[in-house]
């Protein structure tokens, strides 16, 4: 029985160690530090006291002030702790932090000593220098959970000799706890570590929020992939789907106290206004005829440089026209020589080979000579037919001679009519004389009228001169009206903008007492939120004081219990020994029967004594399985003492938890009412700035009505001035037509007196006209009868030249005769050399034959000549042009030279104007900055629109491929929305000036090029979608108009 009792008891104590080893104990000595992390050690022990009992594997619990103390001498000294670590009791394990400052942040080793001293684990933990204690505290809990679970079962194990604990279930966490373990995952995620909010969203158990965090990191993580690879806009749909999930994360974040609620600004890009596009065309509308001046001084120096040039750049190719043109002629001489040579070979050929019928061709014409001349013996015709010709240019000089005299008689009439004329005019002269002076009379009257005449003339010239004046002076002023009308107009827009911005300062500081509302509100959230966790630490405190006291009061009932169990034990074992002696009495005595008796089963006496054997086994077996009644009997008033300890313990512990929290509700309850009294406020301000938002929209509506307004007087006072100067017009016009018809009716009348004095006149004009009729009549009287005379002369003389026709025909007759004696003496003459010609042939044919052998010969030789004339030309046309081509590159590079430098100089000059003319030219914001009073931004929100902008600027970018600027512009705008800082942004608004300058010097090249068809097309596309604020929009529309006579002008 004493051997069942000792299994029992010893089977009790096995199972309290082995829970004791399931959960064992750890003290924790605070964090040592090195030098630059002194600070950061003591934060984190802090922190992570808080976090003890979000540790699962083992117990964690402070190690006593005395004992920190020493541990704090020791300081990082690894030796010094381990040996200190030895005298830690009542604990398996200790957690020594050592705590280093590294390049990137901070490393914490946590060392963990067994009760001997030993490391049983070492765990490093590395964070960067942005994280605060808190998030360490919370990495270092993590890593010390992952080191519990690493530990050997035979580390675990290993504190046979510790005293008994009761067993625990592993502690559940409380709200507080949850409550903690959220923010830092909310904090977490703020920082942009989300496998930690995940895992620690998950611990507080709330799966959505960590499937939200998951769903963000892998949404960022495929949209950075997708943009890598072209897909840039699922990436934005992939960004898009997440952004609300964020949203979400942050409000509920605001809602734990860990964001803030803050004024985001966000950057609205928008298309330039028509304002814009009109201001940019009126200042270009002021450089144009600068621009004529700088055009015409290019054309110029261009010509300069065409004339200078003139012959140098294809000198190559006259050279090689003129070489082609001499041997195209060369060979043409040559053909024709060689042509002319071969017909006199031929000639010389048939000439030999066709001697006897040459000879016989000229016996033949000799013959044919002869035949004619004795034809001419038998014409019989006479000597007037024969001779007509000689006879006819005999006569012709007769009647010339006498043709001679009759010229003599027509200069005798010609002198006499010459004599007439003159004393005709003599009259004519008097006829004039008379009828000047006739008209000397009205000469008064005609210098007057020849005066006013001059007058009307000199009003009308005046008139005209005036007005240009007039003209001139006004197109001054309207130059000077419209310098003011456009300084108006600036001051109006001016005005209308100061106006506007002071209105939307005035809307800031609406957002600002809001904002400073809101801050009072997170303020008194912090106040809550700070005096809720003074009051848990409070309780929590005083749960520490009550755990300590029921500790003691745990040692104490132990020790209580223990003494009285002692107790129990012995009074049990005394009830115990009597039983058992009893029985053995019992059965000694039945052993001296049996030994005793035969028979003894019979004996009365060993019979009773079996019956008092088992009355009496059957009382201690009795009395051992009441055992552990009687030592809980005799254990029971140190039992119900503990009870009522442990229960007082519990009602304090209670009673001050409803104190605290009945604390927290009076305080919160308080800081309600102010946050109601504040929420008024606020809706009062929130009211006054809808109804001033509301009130801005009608003053903004009137100050573009008085913008507007202010804009169209302007414009109207040029009209108004045009009518002033119609008006004016008008009324001088008027003023000179009243002068000018009094003039006209003063010279009407002068030109009727006129009339009357002309009339007066015309009859003795009449009378003076008879008289010169009459002297004219009697003058061509003596030319008629000096006509007459002339033609009995002629007649006298026909007679004369009939007689000496007669004598010319005599002396041909006689001519006849003589030239028939020469026929007869010719012929024989021919006669004679048909005679010798038969004689000579055989001469001949000697003489051809070796002038024809001789021209054979001479082919050869002609040939070679020419080839070697060819060779000699060739290799100085070779020579000249290899020298040509040195001066026509020299020449070309030189005219590329100075093309470019007229261009470069052209396009400095332009680019100088236009650089002049914009610095009073400007543009109005591209941007509107919108305000948003929203959850601050977390490391993944930031993450959100970086790559969100990234995405949309790759978009722009493929949209710049194609030289489609507009829409590129629309996708880099959209992209600084999403991130006004964002770089690809940035760089891919410039990529579109770059794209801009290739296009502009793409058509600048086809402009040089004389390609304006192509110029054009690039231009007006530019010029289409560029705004005016790019450097090259004004150069754009100056290109355009440089290219207005190579092609039809395009809106």
């Amino acid at each position: 029985m004493i051997r069942k009792s000792l299994v029992f008891v010893f089977a009790f104590l096995v199972s309290l160690s082995l829970f004791a080893a399931a959960e064992p104990k750890m003290a924790v000595v605070p964090a040592a530090g090195e030098s630059d992390a002194v600070e950061m050690a003591k934060n984190l022990s802090k922190e992570f006291k808080i976090l003890y009992k979000t540790v699962k594997g083992a117990k964690l619990s402070d190690v006593e002030a005395a004992t920190a103390g020493k541990f704090k001498k020791c300081g990082t000294k690894l030796k010094c702790a381990r040996e200190e670590s030895k005298k830690v009791k009542k604990t398996q394990y200790l957690l020594f932090p050592v705590v280093k400052a590294t390049d990137e942040g901070y490393s914490a080793i946590l060392y963990i000593f067994d009760k001997n001293g030993k490391i049983a684990k070492k765990q490093n933990v590395d964070v960067s220098s942005d994280t605060d204690a808190e998030d360490f505290a919370s990495e270092v809990a993590a890593k010390l959970k992952d080191a519990l679970a690493n530990l050997s079962d035979s580390e675990e194990a290993g504190d046979e000799e510790e005293e008994a604990a009761p067993q625990e279930e592993a502690p559940k966490m409380t709200e507080r706890e949850k409550k903690e373990v959220l923010r830092s995952a909310f904090k977490a995620y703020k920082a942009g570590k989300g496998k930690d909010a995940s895992s620690l969203f998950r611990k507080a158990e709330n799966s959505t929020l960590a499937d939200a965090v998951d769903e963000i990191i892998q949404a960022l993580d495929d949209a950075k992939s997708m943009t890598k690879n072209g897909d840039a806009s699922r990436a934005v749909e992939t960004l898009n789907k997440v952004e609300k999930k964020d949203l979400d994360l942050r409000e509920k974040g605001y809602k734990e106290l860990q964001f803030i609620k803050e004024t985001n600004k966000k950057r609205r890009y928008s298309e330039p206004g028509k304002d814009e596009y009109d201001k940019a065309k009126r200042t270009f509308k002021s450089v144009k005829k600068d621009m004529k001046t700088i055009s015409v001084w290019r054309d110029g120096e261009m010509k300069k440089l065409d004339d200078s040039m003139s012959g140098k750049l294809d000198e190559q190719k006259k050279l090689a026209e003129k070489f082609e043109e001499d041997e195209k002629k060369q060979a043409k001489a040559e053909k024709k020589q060689e042509r002319e040579h071969q017909k006199k070979l031929e000639t010389l050929r048939e000439n030999v080979e066709n001697m006897d019928t040459i000879y016989r061709d000229k016996l033949k014409k000799t013959d044919k000579e002869i035949e004619k001349l004795n034809k001419q013996l038998e014409d019989d015709r006479p000597a007037e037919e024969i001779y007509k010709k000689e006879i006819e240019e005999e006569i012709a000089a007769i009647e010339e001679k006498y043709k001679k005299g009759n010229k003599d008689l027509k200069k005798q009439l010609i002198q006499l009519k010459k004599q007439s004329k003159t004393d005709t005019e003599a009259a004519e002269k008097e006829y004039n004389d008379k009828i000047q002076a006739l008209e000397q009379s009205n000469s008064d009257l005609e210098k007057q009228i020849k005066k006013l005449s001059k007058e009307v003339e000199r009003l009308e010239s005046d008139f005209e001169a005036n007005e240009q004046k007039e003209a001139e002076k006004f197109d001054k002023s309207v130059a000077t009206a419209e310098a003011q009308d456009s300084k108006d107009l600036e001051a109006a827009e001016k005005k209308a903008d100061e106006e506007t911005e002071n209105l939307n300062k005035q809307l800031e500081d609406y957002d600002k007492k809001i904002s400073a509302y809101t801050e009072k509100f997170d303020k008194i959230d912090g106040e809550i939120s700070d005096f809720s966790d003074k009051q848990e630490d409070k309780i929590s405190k005083n749960q520490e004081k009550s755990d300590k006291k029921r500790e003691e009061i745990e040692r104490k009932f132990e020790s209580e219990r223990s003494a009285a169990e002692e107790k129990a034990e012995q009074a049990y074992s005394k009830g115990q020994s009597e039983r058992a002696k009893k029985v053995e009495t019992i059965e000694s005595q039945m052993f001296e029967i049996q030994d005793k008796v035969e028979k003894y089963e019979k004996d009365p006496k060993w019979q009773k004594l079996k019956k008092d054997l088992q009355a009496a086994n059957k009382d201690l077996t009795s009395y051992e399985d009441g055992h552990d009644k009687f030592i809980e009997k005799e254990t029971a008033s140190v039992s119900k003492n503990y009870k009522a300890e442990q229960a007082k313990i519990d009602s304090d512990q209670k009673a001050f938890e409803a104190n605290a929290k009945k604390e927290v509700a009076a305080f919160k309850s308080k800081k309600d009412a102010e946050k109601k009294a504040l929420s008024a406020d606020m809706k009062k301000a929130e009211q006054e700035k809808a109804a001033f938002e509301k009130d801005i929209k009608k003053k903004q509506a009137t100050i573009n009505a008085n913008k507007n307004k202010k804009i169209k007087e302007i414009e109207g006072r040029a009209a108004k001035r045009e009518a002033e100067r119609n008006a004016k017009a008008k009324q001088r016009k008027a003023q000179f037509d009243k002068t000018s018809a009094e003039k006209r009716k003063q010279l009407a009348a002068l030109e009727k007196q006129r009339e009357t004095a002309d009339a007066n006149a015309e009859k003795t004009r009449d009378t003076l006209a008879q008289q010169l009729e009459n002297k004219k009549a009697a003058a061509e009287k003596k030319v008629n009868d000096l006509e007459v005379a002339i033609e009995q002369k002629k007649d006298a003389n026909e007679n004369a030249i009939e007689k000496e026709k007669q004598a010319v025909y005599a002396k041909y007759e006689k001519k006849a005769e003589t030239d028939k004696k020469a026929i007869n003496a010719k012929i024989a003459q021919l006669e004679n050399s048909s005679k010798k010609m038969i004689a000579e042939r055989g001469k001949e044919e000697a003489r051809l034959r070796a002038e024809l052998e001789a021209a054979e010969k001479k082919t050869d030789t002609m040939k070679e000549g020419w080839e070697k004339d060819a060779a000699k030309r060739k290799a100085a046309y070779e020579a000249n042009l290899k020298a040509a081509e040195k001066r026509e590159a020299a020449a070309k590079a030189k005219y590329e030279q100075s093309k470019n430098s007229i261009e470069k100089q052209y396009k400095a000059k332009i680019d100088a104007l236009i650089k002049e003319k914009s610095i009073s030219f400007s543009v109005g914001s591209e941007f509107k900055e919108e305000r948003d009073r929203n959850f601050e931004y977390s490391a993944y929100t930031k993450q959100l629109n970086t790559i969100k902008a990234d995405a949309l600027s790759a978009q722009g970018m493929e949209q710049l491929k194609d030289e489609n600027i507009a829409e590129a512009r629309k996708y880099f705008y959209d992209a600084l929305y999403a991130d006004m800082n964002s770089k690809s942004a940035q760089n891919g608004l410039q990529e579109i000036e770059k794209t801009a300058a290739a296009m502009f010097d793409r058509a600048y090249a086809d402009v040089q090029n004389g390609d304006i068809s192509a110029a054009k097309k690039v231009l007006i596309k530019l010029r289409k979608e560029l705004t005016p604020k790019s450097a090259y929009y004004l150069r754009v529309l100056a290109l355009i108009e440089d290219t207005k006579d190579g092609g039809d002008s395009e809106d």
